[in-house]
């Protein structure tokens, strides 16, 4: 039996790095990608991290849809901010 070697710290960073580009690339494709412009992954590992701005809740949860689709992810960690969303209150 050959012993088996872990991933290098480069490699590790190397499929970090491959697996943010992949979800960034899946948030600019399709009919949302000019309201998800400003938001950006990083990742650790399978987990991802959603950071930047939408417009509306509705977008900030249609890029974490996308971000949980992409092969590879294993959790999503939303942290898109929506700045200027209306807030209804009850009258």
């Amino acid at each position: 039996m050959e012993p088996t070697t872990s991933p290098s710290p480069t490699e590790n960073s190397l499929a970090q790095n491959s697996l943010a580009l992949r979800v960034e690339r899946a948030l600019r494709q399709g009919s949302y990608r000019q309201q998800l412009t400003r938001v950006h992954c990083r990742s650790q590992g399978a987990d991802v991290v959603l950071e930047g701005s939408t417009d509306s809740f509705y977008l900030k949860q249609i890029g974490q849809t996308i971000a949980a689709k992409v092969d590879g992810v294993a959790r999503v960690f939303n942290r898109i901010e929506v700045p200027h969303s209306p807030i209804r209150r009850p009258k």
